[in-house]
């Protein structure tokens, strides 16, 4: 899904593709953690799978314009702050920077 994300993001925009990414991994977790049996829970981890190859491209393609916007190197941060989201305090500050990064441009 990495591979078509770039042209999903390109002809609708990376708002529309990243919502579609998080709304598509989210449900491919609640549909794992209502699996009946094995084949529930691939066909539910490849809807996560999809959905996180959607949110890849259109987050860094979000970064990207706030890096454009506010002239400043905010890539390195990003990436480090994604992936060590796991203790408590990364994760405020993830969560704050990609707020940050999703407000409208105007």
């Amino acid at each position: 899904m990495i591979a078509a994300s770039s042209r999903l993001v390109a002809r609708f925009g990376s708002r529309r593709i990243l919502a579609a990414g998080v709304l598509s991994a989210a449900a491919g977790l609640v549909r794992a953690a209502g699996a009946a049996d094995c084949w529930c829970v691939a066909a539910a981890f490849v809807l996560f799978g999809l959905g996180e190859g959607l949110w890849d491209v259109a987050v860094n393609v979000q970064a990207m314009s706030g890096q454009r916007r506010w002239n400043q190197r905010v890539m390195l941060i990003m990436h480090a702050l994604y992936k060590c989201r796991k203790c408590d305090r990364c994760r405020r500050d993830f969560t704050d920077f990609v707020l940050l990064v999703l407000t409208p441009v105007h």
